[in-house]
């Protein structure tokens, strides 16, 4: 009776080991939030160099929130941060778009950081 009681803790404690549950952090909701704010004010009838700018002050947020995650070992925020900023990357690189462009980038990246706010911010 011993053993099994053993090997149900064991069994247990290593399964909960191997769960991928992160928990709130008000580090995370507060920068997500910023993200999802910087978003909303990408300015897609400026030109584009001031539009870039805005980007690249996005991107370093997205980078700050991946690194911070990553450090943090919260692996599902780390997984959810890979979209968006593949898409602002791409965005970034760009030579030169339309605002036709930047309006449809500016919408995915919005639904993104809705998206990660909303599992980030539902955590308790």
């Amino acid at each position: 009776m011993k053993k099994i009681i053993i090997l149900c803790a064991a069994f247990l404690l290593t399964s909960c080991a191997a769960l991928n549950v992160s928990f709130w952090d008000d580090n995370e909701a507060y920068r997500v939030i910023d993200i999802r704010m910087q978003a909303k004010r990408i300015d897609c009838d400026q030109n584009n160099s001031l539009t870039n700018l805005q980007l690249q002050s996005l991107q370093y947020n997205i980078q700050w929130l991946k690194t911070y995650s990553e450090s943090k070992r919260t692996r599902d925020v780390t997984k959810m941060i890979i979209p968006i900023e593949a898409t602002i990357n791409d965005f970034v690189n760009r030579e030169s778009y339309s605002p036709a462009y930047c309006k449809i980038k500016r919408n995915v990246i919005m639904e993104q950081s809705k998206v990660m706010a909303q599992a980030i911010m539902a955590r308790y």
